[in-house]
């Protein structure tokens, strides 16, 4: 990849902040590619960067459990670092332009940048919260308090909340159907905890939320 094009990329990127981006080896450590919608990424010690479109964690063999949608700007692959491996599957959710950070180029960044090592480790810290937030909502004792667990970890610190992502989509993250949540969503506003503010938007009426940044980032 083009130097000038990669580093305007990885400049946007929470894993690059306050990284050194000069000397580094961008027409043989970087790779631009194209995913077709259903198609899998091999975790292979890469790290990537989604560029356009989004991809989906899911389970191994392609279950119908959704644990994550990794949209524009979302980093990954964390989990194949150092020779690990990871039990599912990354597939792209529709196109997806993606930008691979070979391993060499990774190892590369780990030995000469403290930065971009304190990245990870913040990244893997961040992952453990939402991996816990995500524990809570499929352990809860029914739809609504799935939802509503779900939505904790969305929220803003005054309670808002921007669903990103559409209804069919949020039910298949959470394990149920779409009838089902659609209940959920009704007695959540039935019982006065939350309310629709627009669309897509709802506002816990107690108005608390956790604190923090974007779970979509940094969660494989």
């Amino acid at each position: 990849m083009k130097e000038e094009k990669a580093k305007k990329l990885l400049s946007s990127c929470r894993l690059f902040d306050g990284v050194r981006l000069d000397g580094l080896p961008y027409e043989s450590g970087f790779c631009a590619e194209h995913y077709e919608k259903g198609q899998t990424v091999l975790l292979d010690g890469s790290l990537f960067l989604v560029i356009s479109g989004k991809v989906r964690v899911g389970g191994e063999g392609g279950g119908r459990a959704v644990i994550n949608e990794l949209p524009r700007g979302a980093v990954f692959g964390y989990a194949s670092l150092c020779g690990g491996g990871f039990a599912g599957e990354v597939r792209a959710a529709g196109g997806a332009a993606l930008l691979r950070i070979l391993p060499e180029t990774v190892e590369a960044l780990l030995s000469r940048d403290p930065a971009f090592a304190k990245n990870i480790i913040a990244a893997q810290a961040e992952k453990i919260r939402f991996l816990n937030r995500r524990i809570a909502s499929f352990t809860a004792p029914d739809a609504a308090a799935k939802l509503q667990n779900h939505l904790r970890s969305l929220a803003s610190a005054e309670g808002e909340i921007d669903l990103p992502l559409c209804m069919s989509a949020l039910a298949r993250r959470l394990g149920m159907g779409r009838a089902s949540l659609y209940r959920a969503f009704e007695k959540l506003e039935g019982e006065g905890v939350i309310e629709k503010i627009g669309d897509k938007r709802y506002r816990f009426i107690d108005k608390t939320g956790p604190k923090g940044r974007n779970e979509h980032e940094n969660n494989l």
